[in-house]
């Protein structure tokens, strides 16, 4: 429990807090499914230890927690005073609650081996393991799942929609769920208020609109935040301190959310401002909707397959609480909601397959307004009947009978066959009366062919041969796979609906000789083997032929007249087994339902049956006499009219998918799931990136719900991304979900649907993203539906108003090289050839010949003319894959990317003249100015020691060059060379007024010091990434050697424009014209290690002995001989100096390090600067420039380039023509004549 829950410590407004408390109040236990288990496994072990969500409730225990100040108990553990017991009593008053539940649609069940139903229940009212509390209707009837098309199953429940009702007594705390219920609707609604703020400002709406739209918003907040929320009525509820301390507590922070919106509304003086405190506001509700005293226990509902445990789901009973006041009612109070079960154990993981999706309304309320449950079910009849299961078994010399002494059940009974009922046994409950008369019902499922939900089926059939000892073959019989009789392979005709595809033709992939037999000794054993032998008496082959579903509306569902028995007869091997309509030659058992329909006469009353039973011996009982059971009814919600839809699922793209192969890429297509209908889109070869660009229709969908209703709450929508593997299952690569827009009216129709793009979750992270949009429209006779999409082969188009505008577009690819990449197979990459690729065109780049020697490719600029979306919003991903050339002509994939987010990328193109049209930013640019430099160093004294090897300074200033200072005039004193150095102007910098002397006095230009890494010191600067970025490869899927899937970089960048439409107009010139050498450069570099502030301590002292570790490539030195003793702040005044190859070596690493005379020494900490980027980057960070370009003095120009030269080099990286100068004061840079006495004095 949550310390804050319990506690307060009170605020900054100066309101009082309060020590832990909590209760009396009891507490709830979850844990593992309850049913018996020998061998309970290590996950349902964890449960109980209150690791995980917890599947079964399995307990409460009343608690009461007090804080007192002084001194310690006497005895840790003592007994509870009888007054304290007394005064507990209090709290434990009950109050009859009722449990309400329809369920409107079971789809997407994994369960088939056995009926399935469902269990709802709340602590253990409902459950059918508990024999002892009064039983009630918490379970829908056991049907069979019926094949959905693609890959789930759905439950037909067609009009007659299961209900179930359970009643419980619980504690009256509706005081503390209400006020729940109404935090957390406010708490909502300051979500959905700041997404309507947000989603102004990216639509940069006028500021008057945006005023309105914020006045209006806040005072929205402050009428629901002022609305008061529920006390406890004494009479009807029992509060407690914790009560009376948590109301206050809410009272204060909601009045002060008041104060401060009313406040906002008056002074907000730009639209982020009112945002961050609606982003606050929400936090704290949040914070406040947080009950620590929920005694009600959650809401469970099961999905149970014969006897097993499927799914779960837990829902908190606050959440389905009814109250008078509507907005003190639960969200999901008696509305449709769309659930997903669980496996025990585990979490709702888009790895796996969803166990089962549910469509119900559940209302949980006192049972004296059990009424509001009823009149709000305007939709349909609420039925209940009186059920009962007539048993028969068959034994060979008698048929079937009722009388068989190995049945195992009574001849009457329950589904389970636990229970004994005979018709005549039930006695009308009280406030209920018969209708009519017992009828057979049969199960819905019996109706449905074998063939239900497929577009395409195998009909398959056996042709049996027998034969005599030392007589040939002969006898020919036909039956089904499991031996029974069945109609000759000639006289199958294809069902109504259904075309045949091919011919008969005999199944050779399977154990069979080469004219497909398989042999037995005898068909009823089994045991066929593929080589005849002379003892075999029986052989058989199987004939198969496909057939297509041509009108959907004449399939798999049986008329009448043809079910196998009218008689509603469901037979199976053993009652405990699942049953089938057809009688088999195996099945020794059968059973049937009747129903009696039942009305209330007085409304709120359970209609529990005392059935009443003569005791005999068949009952295992000695004394005759009259045994009483209590059983329920089964309940249904009628719903009598039938609607028809047809949604349309546009599904064009994603990217970003997760890699189901380990060569890093994917086959992948996409799954979508709607209601009991299932469909899938084509398959898309090796990508992660895939495009489909296909329509999916969804026709002639029936359902139960009226129009009215759908458009409210529309049932979800599920896609899931597999996979394809051609050995195997498929991979699951996500999951993703969305509702359609439902379309009802002709208005309605002509509506364009918008692509969308939705998250795809996997593994408890995201999978990439979707790009697709659904339609659900309406049919009727009044309202014509839009046409369908264009056709491409057998495959539907996304319409034009849909898809996205296409544009012609330039796309440079600057392929500047690799970086760190691993192994592969064990072999070092040492060829690489880097495949870019968006949508259906793909460029590739040289060859690179080796790594070692050179990682940047020969000819590193592509290009690719391509046609994508004008919106960037729906532009595809640059997909990035990484191969290298190996002997033997073997290229395998090493690494691979997907850059979804190319925005940035995006520019204008440049004109036909070849000069950029790049403008100088001259405002507030003045020569008298002193800037600050970019990087801070220094001279030495001492002449620098050859590359390749490094010198330390000690941290004297006298290490520091004092050589003559030059003023801007040339004036030069040997006074000033010994009072000002490098050391001055540092410590000018810092502000170290007693260090510097007169330094700022004589007008000298200063450092600028940033306090973080140069790379971040400046949004501009963006890391130095504006000549080219640096991706991080993938392998794909994880291998398990691996300890990350990072398996090397890439260097490279796009510039991304429009082209003309017309193919035959010039092309503009390209951006990435002129570039530097990419062969490697030997570079001088030089570290300056000045001082290191607040060092984490190492020693016992607090303190640490700090010193300087440098390496980049194979090169490695340090300060070990001369660290500083204890300090947290040292000043090194070390210079480092080497050679660098670029871009061989590249990472320059620098550690701080902790000296310890006895053990290894302790990091402190480090850092790592990317030296190519510095380079190539335009901002120039190699090194620092200063203000002014002075020739002495501690300001000395100190770059190997003058500015001339500089302003060179700057012209040609971005496309501008050389400056071209008049005389000594002006000069001409692109389309500007700038005058150097327009900035200030000159020197």
């Amino acid at each position: 429990m949550l310390h804050a829950t319990v506690s307060s410590p009170g605020d900054e407004y100066g309101k009082c807090g309060f020590l832990p408390m909590f209760g009396p109040c009891y507490v709830n236990l979850y844990g593992s499914p309850r049913e018996f288990s020998a061998i309970v496994s290590e996950e349902y072990e964890k449960l109980n230890l209150g690791v995980g969500e917890g599947c079964s409730y399995r307990g409460r225990v009343l608690i009461e927690l007090s804080t007192q100040l002084g001194e310690l108990p006497s005895e840790p553990v003592q007994d509870i005073p009888s007054d304290d017991i007394l005064r507990m009593e209090s709290y434990m008053r009950r109050r009859k609650y009722r449990l309400h539940a329809a369920f409107l649609s079971a789809t997407m069940v994994d369960a088939i081996d056995a009926p399935v139903e469902f269990e709802i229940s709340i602590g253990n009212y409902g459950n059918k393991l508990d024999e002892n509390l009064t039983p009630c209707s918490s379970t829908t009837q056991p049907t069979n799942a019926v094949f959905d098309g693609l890959s789930y199953h759905f439950l037909p429940w067609t009009n007659l929609k299961p209900c179930v009702v359970v009643d419980s007594q619980w504690e009256d705390i509706s005081f503390r769920l209400e006020s729940l219920n109404m935090l957390n609707k406010l708490a909502d609604k300051l979500g959905q208020y700041t997404k309507e703020l947000k989603a102004g400002v990216k639509e940069k709406l006028p500021k008057e609109s945006m005023a309105s739209m914020a006045i209006r918003i806040l005072d929205e907040v402050i009428s629901l935040a002022s609305r008061p929320l529920p006390e406890a009525i004494p009479s009807r509820h029992r509060a407690n301190l914790l009560d009376t301390n948590v109301a206050k507590m809410r009272q204060d922070q909601i009045a002060h959310i008041i104060e401060s919106a009313t406040l906002l509304r008056e002074t907000a003086t730009s639209l982020e401002d009112v945002i961050s405190e609606m982003e606050e506001y929400g936090a704290l509700i949040k914070h406040l909707a947080i009950e620590p005293q929920n005694s009600m226990p959650d809401v469970i509902i099961w999905m149970i397959s014969g006897n097993r445990r499927i799914a779960y789901c837990r829902i908190p009973a606050h959440e389905v609480l009814h109250s008078e006041t509507e907005e003190r009612c639960g969200a999901q109070c008696g509305t449709v909601q769309t659930l997903y079960l669980k496996y025990p154990g585990k979490s709702f993981d888009s790895s796996l397959p969803v166990p089962c999706q549910l469509r119900l309304k559940i209302w949980l309320g006192l049972a004296q307004y059990d009424q509001q449950w009823h009149e709000a079910q305007t939709d349909g009849e609420w039925v209940v009947f009186a059920e009962t299961y007539e048993n028969q078994m068959y034994l060979p010399a008698v048929g079937w009978t009722q009388k068989a002494p190995t049945m195992g059940r009574s001849k009457w009974s329950d589904s389970s066959g636990k229970l004994k009922l005979p018709k005549e046994s039930f006695m009308e409950p009280q406030g209920w009366r018969f209708v009519g008369d017992w009828y057979i019902s049969p199960e819905i499922s019996m109706s449905f062919d074998r063939d239900a939900g497929h577009r395409k089926f195998l009909e398959d059939v056996f042709e049996h041969e027998n034969r005599i000892p030392g007589v040939g073959w002969g006898m020919t019989s036909w039956a089904d796979m499991r031996g029974d009789s069945f109609t000759s392979r000639d006289e199958i005709v294809a069902s109504e609906g259904w075309e045949w595809e091919d011919v008969w033709q005999v199944d050779l992939n399977r154990a069979v000789d080469e004219d497909g037999w398989e042999y037995a000794v005898e068909s009823s054993m089994g045991g066929y083997g593929a080589v005849e032998k002379r003892y075999h008496l029986c052989r058989r082959r199987r004939w198969v032929r496909s057939r297509t579903l041509t009108n959907p509306e004449m399939a798999g569902k049986k008329d009448e007249e043809h079910l196998p028995d009218s008689s509603g007869w469901e037979y199976a091997v053993f009652f405990n087994t699942k049953f089938h309509h057809k009688n088999r030659h195996t099945d020794i058992v059968r059973r049937r339902r009747w129903h009696r329909k039942m009305i209330a006469q007085q409304p709120g009353t359970s209609p529990v049956f005392i059935n009443k039973l003569k005791a005999s011996s068949e009952d295992s009982s000695d004394d005759e006499g009259e045994v009483q059971t209590l059983s329920t009814p089964r309940m249904f919600l009628s719903l009598p009219e039938v609607y028809k839809y047809e949604l349309r699922a546009y599904m064009y793209q994603a990217r970003d998918l997760n890699a189901g192969d380990k060569s890093g890429t994917s086959d992948p297509y996409a799954q979508v799931s709607f209601l009991n209908y299932s469909q899938a889109t084509e398959q898309v070869k090796k990508t992660l990136s895939p495009t489909w660009d296909q329509t999916l229709l969804f026709d002639k969908i029936v359902c139960h719900e009226s129009p009215a209703v759908i458009a409210v709450n529309p049932p979800e929508i599920v896609i899931e991304i597999f996979d394809y593997n051609k050995f195997g299952k498929p991979d699951m690569l996500g999951r993703a979900f969305a509702k359609p827009k439902v379309k009802i009216t002709a208005d309605d129709y002509q509506e364009n649907a918008c692509l969308e793009w939705y998250t795809i979750s996997h593994d408890g992270g995201e999978g990439g993203e979707l790009l697709a949009a659904f339609e659900l429209f309406a049919v009727s006779d009044n309202v014509t539906l839009p046409f369908q999409p264009e056709k491409h082969g057998a495959l539907y188009n996304v319409p034009s108003g849909i898809r996205p505008v296409l544009k012609r577009t330039g796309i440079e690819i600057l392929c500047w090289g690799v970086r760190s990449m691993k192994n592969f197979q064990l072999s070092a990459v040492t060829s690489p050839v880097v495949e870019f690729s968006i949508g259906s065109y793909i460029a590739k780049s040289e060859v690179m010949v080796n790594t070692k020697k050179n990682p940047n490719f020969p000819k590193p600029v592509l290009f690719l003319d391509v046609l994508i979306p004008i919106e960037e919003h729906y532009t595809p991903p640059m997909n990035i894959r990484v191969k290298d050339h190996r002997q033997f002509g073997r290229h395998p994939l090493v690494g691979c990317l997907s850059v979804g987010k190319l925005e940035k990328y995006r520019c204008d193109c440049l004109p036909l003249t070849g000069e950029s049209t790049f403008e100088f930013d001259f405002t507030g640019l003045d020569a008298t100015d002193r800037n600050s430099e970019h990087v801070v160093d220094f001279e030495v004294v001492e002449e620098y020691v050859e590359s390749g090897e490094a010198s330390a300074l000690n941290n004297d200033k006298k290490a520091i060059s004092r050589s003559s200072l030059s003023s801007k005039q040339g004036d030069t004193t040997q006074e000033q060379a010994e009072d000002i150095d490098w050391w001055s102007k540092y410590y000018a910098s810092c502000g170290e007024t007693s260090r510097y002397g007169d330094y700022l006095e004589k007008g000298y230009d200063t450092l600028e010091i940033y306090d973080t890494e140069l790379e971040k010191a400046n949004d501009f600067f963006n890391g130095f990434t504006d000549f080219c970025d640096t991706f991080l490869l993938k392998r794909g899927r994880s291998l398990d050697e691996e300890e990350s899937d990072i398996v090397g970089e890439l260097k490279a960048s796009f510039k991304i424009y429009p082209l003309p439409d017309d193919p035959k107009e010039h092309m503009p010139p390209q951006h990435f014209s002129t570039l530097p050498s990419s062969d490697p450069e030997e570079c001088i570099v030089r570290v300056y290690i000045i001082a290191a502030n607040d060092l984490q301590p190492k020693d016992s002292s607090g303190l640490a002995d700090p010193y300087i570790v440098v390496k980049i490539g194979q090169q490695r030195f340090d300060t070990m001989d001369n660290y500083k003793p204890n300090t947290l702040n040292p000043i090194f005044g070390h210079l480092f100096e080497f050679t660098a190859n670029i871009p061989l070596e590249t990472e320059l690493k620098i550690k701080v390090v902790d000296y310890d005379i006895i053990g290894s020494d302790d990091l402190i900490g480090e850092t790592i600067i990317d030296l190519e980027n510095r380079i190539l980057t335009k901002h120039r960070a190699t090194c620092g420039l200063p203000a002014n370009y002075c020739l002495t003095g501690p300001n000395q120009w100190r770059n190997a380039l003058t500015p001339k030269e500089i302003l060179v080099n700057f012209c040609q990286q971005n496309n501008i023509a050389e400056p071209i100068y008049y005389g000594k004061t002006g000069l001409k840079i692109g389309h500007r004549v700038l005058n150097i006495g327009d900035f200030g004095e000159i020197y």
